[in-house]
C-alpha cells in the first residue's frame, strides 16, 4: 500500500536535499539511488525503474577519487557497503519475483546482503535479512561468532 501523501511529500523533500548534497559529495550518489528507489516503493510505482535505481545503488561511484577524497569518504561513512546490503535486501523483499532474472538470484542476493551486514556489524538489520532468507527457504543457521 502506498504511503500517506504527507509522508511521501516529506520523504521527497529529504530526497531533493540529498540530491543537492550529492552534487558536492559524489560518494553520496549511491545513497541517492537507494533513497529514490525507496521513494518509488513508498509511492507504489512500477517495479522496473525501481529495480534500475536499486541496481544503480549497487555500483561503486569513485568518479573523483584521490587519496584525500578517499580518506574523507571513509571518515564520512561513505563506504557504501551498508547501502549495497540494504539495496539487495530491498530488492528481494519488495520487487516481484518476475523482475529478478534467475530463480536462485534472490537467495544469492540475500546471502550477500547478510554476509555484508554481518561483516560491517549492522546488527539491527541482520535479523530482518535472516527472516526473509527463511521465508524464501534459503536460510541455514549462521555459525556463532
Amino acid at each position: 500500500a502506498p504511503a500517506p501523501p504527507a509522508q511521501l511529500r516529506a520523504f521527497q523533500r529529504d530526497l531533493h536535499s540529498l540530491r543537492r548534497l550529492s552534487q558536492s559529495l559524489p560518494w553520496v550518489t549511491s545513497r541517492v539511488f537507494l533513497q529514490s528507489a525507496v521513494c518509488r516503493m513508498m509511492a507504489g510505482a512500477a517495479p522496473r525503474r525501481t529495480q534500475q535505481l536499486l541496481d544503480g545503488s549497487l555500483r561503486p561511484r569513485f568518479n573523483r577519487s584521490s587519496i584525500i577524497c578517499g580518506k574523507e569518504r571513509a571518515q564520512e561513512g561513505g563506504g557504501g557497503e551498508g547501502e549495497r546490503a540494504v539495496a539487495l535486501y530491498m530488492a528481494c523483499k519488495y520487487l516481484p519475483p518476475a523482475v529478478l532474472a534467475a530463480p536462485g538470484e534472490r537467495a544469492g542476493m540475500l546471502a550477500q546482503a547478510a554476509a555484508t551486514l554481518q561483516k560491517i556489524g549492522h546488527r539491527s538489520r541482520l535479523p530482518h535479512c535472516y527472516h526473509l532468507m527463511k521465508s524464501v527457504g534459503t536460510f541455514s543457521t549462521p555459525s556463532a561468532p
